[in-house]
């Protein structure tokens, strides 16, 4: 038996063994489970377990092809990723901030790569680290901001096509109100349908098949036309059949399969695609022929050994700088109060929840019917229930809209939909300055005023101040998308009309806020899961 069949492929004299990799791996594991706790507890990412066994189908079958043994890297390349790695991890688990964590994994993942097979390797598993790209939120919220968009692009162009179908609909926000019915258009771009979800599984089809990066993007671009397309005709079929012939396809067991028959379409509409890409670009090809030169192998450069002692410096250092600064992280964390240790995104309120609001609420008397104001008010949580109240000539429309995670800025809702922001203030409530609220004023159509109140609370009782005010803006929306968040509620008022409120008018709108937020609250509280 040769010496490669005692260290299987990779792995020979001067490398990293397989206990040196445990300990490496040890460093990293509470904050990963951390991690993919959090991804299970967004509907985007919920395919990161199919995510990562595709990755490691690519990695695998690439590797089948290297020359072995392969040369190592380039020590002062790998010195240096985990390097930055451990000094990533030590701060990700004192700030106790498992993306940080994930970021210095994935470099720690490329050191090692390095470190087993140089170059060579690490070209035969980039099509992996791409992958396991798609599973680690960006920053910014971005991922947030492209669903809302594609979901609210979904839905305006499914109202549109049910005015076309003749159906008489309301639509707000993410609500098609039909006579009789009123449809919560839950996440259309989400779970196994999201655009997230069939990003990746075009990229692992097109890497598999070893397309190039302009064939790739070319059909990522595509993805996203099937899916948004997709969706437009689920909400307009479902809302059709709802109105037509009471057929509800847009919940329950309906929902379930139309979404899993249309993931079906999406891949044969991506396998189509990249075929028609290839008998288009490559017709020669197409039919079976095949390059009359074979491929030149490239040169193999010079061999680099690294000490067999580095690899248990690094295995014992990254082990101790993990679970050293996961431990102070947790006990910080602990110590504050802001220890989550169950993260999930789906609301703790018991099933058939129900919120009401007094006749008369403080002056204000309530309405019933559907008014103006409420097809303005943008309501994007997946359970919404509104409410009209009136005082002489205000009429403001209040909501309360769940489940989010962490605070949801719905100015932005507003904002795509054709309201121009101005001025936007952070300050506490009349008589509880420690319960912020977000003061939002705005304009359409350089006619219509808008005076907006807004507020979050998770399921602890505590009302969380926006990101955006948080000292400077861009760091707090950077925050915003990589800690763990909690699931939250937003009660948010609204009053739209064709002048602009008066000081005293401006003030009895916030002291119906703050009466309604207080019975809303105390009603949620009452309903919640032990």
């Amino acid at each position: 038996m040769t010496q490669s069949d005692h260290t299987g492929g990779c792995f020979s004299p001067g490398r990293l063994s397989r206990n040196q990799l445990l300990l490496i791996t040890t460093g990293f594991v509470p904050l990963l489970v951390l991690f993919f706790l959090n991804l299970w507890g967004r509907p985007h990412y919920q395919f990161f377990p199919l995510a990562l066994a595709g990755a490691g189908f690519l990695a695998w079958s690439r590797c089948q092809t290297l020359p072995q043994p392969t040369d190592c890297g380039r020590p002062w390349i790998i010195a240096l990723l985990l390097g930055a790695s451990g000094l990533l991890l030590g701060t990700a688990g004192i700030l106790w901030t498992p993306w940080l964590g994930s970021i210095a994994a994935l470099l720690a993942l490329v050191g090692v790569i390095l470190w087993l097979g140089g170059a060579t390797l690490l070209r035969a598993c980039l099509p992996a680290l791409l992958l396991i790209l798609t599973i680690i939120p960006p920053p910014l919220g971005l991922d947030s901001d492209l669903t809302m968009h594609l979901r609210t692009l979904a839905v305006k162009c499914s109202s549109r096509l049910l005015d076309l179908f003749g159906v008489v609909q309301n639509t707000t926000g993410n609500i098609i109100e039909l006579p009789g019915h009123r449809l919560l258009v839950e996440e259309a771009c989400s779970g196994i349908n999201s655009v997230l979800f069939m990003l990746a599984t075009c990229l692992f089809y097109t890497l598999w098949k070893e397309r190039g990066p302009l064939r790739i993007l070319v059909c990522l671009v595509g993805t996203v036309g099937f899916v948004v397309m997709g969706n437009i005709f689920r909400i307009t079929v479902g809302g059709w059949l709802l109105n037509k012939y009471q057929i509800d396809l847009l919940s329950g067991w309906p929902h379930e399969t139309l979404g899993m028959v249309l993931v079906l379409i999406y891949l044969g509409l991506i396998i189509s695609q990249d075929r028609s890409m290839s008998f288009l670009a490559f017709p020669v090809m197409a039919i079976g022929l095949k390059p009359a030169i074979a491929p030149i192998p490239p040169a193999r450069g010079p061999a680099f050994i690294m000490a067999p002692k580095w690899g248990q410096v690094a295995g014992v250092a990254f082990a101790l700088i993990g679970l050293a600064a996961t431990t102070l992280g947790w006990m910080q964390q602990h110590r504050l109060g802001k220890i989550e240790l169950s993260i999930s995104s789906k609301s703790a309120l018991r099933t058939g929840a129900s919120f009401t609001l007094p006749d008369q609420l403080l002056e204000w008397q309530r309405l019933s019917g559907n008014a103006a104001t409420v097809r303005k008010i943008e309501t994007l949580g997946i359970a919404s229930h509104l409410w009209q109240f009136q005082r002489g000539g205000v009429q403001v429309t209040l909501a309360l809209d769940y489940p989010f995670r962490g605070f949801h800025d719905v100015s932005v809702c507003y904002k795509n939909s054709g309201w121009t922001i101005g001025r936007q203030e952070q300050r506490g409530s009349p008589g509880t300055p420690n319960l912020p609220v977000v003061e939002v004023e705005m304009e359409k159509d350089a006619l219509e005023q808008g005076y907006l109140l807004h507020g979050m609370v998770d399921e602890k009782g505590n009302w969380l101040r926006s990101p955006s005010f948080n000292g400077v803006g861009l760091k707090g929306r950077f925050d915003q998308g990589l800690k763990n968040e909690p699931t939250t509620y937003r009660v948010q008022v609204l009053a739209a009309r064709f002048a602009r409120l008066s000081p005293a008018e401006r003030k009895q709108v916030e002291e119906l806020y703050e009466a309604a937020r207080r019975l809303l609250w105390q009603q949620l509280a009452a309903q919640l899961k032990p």
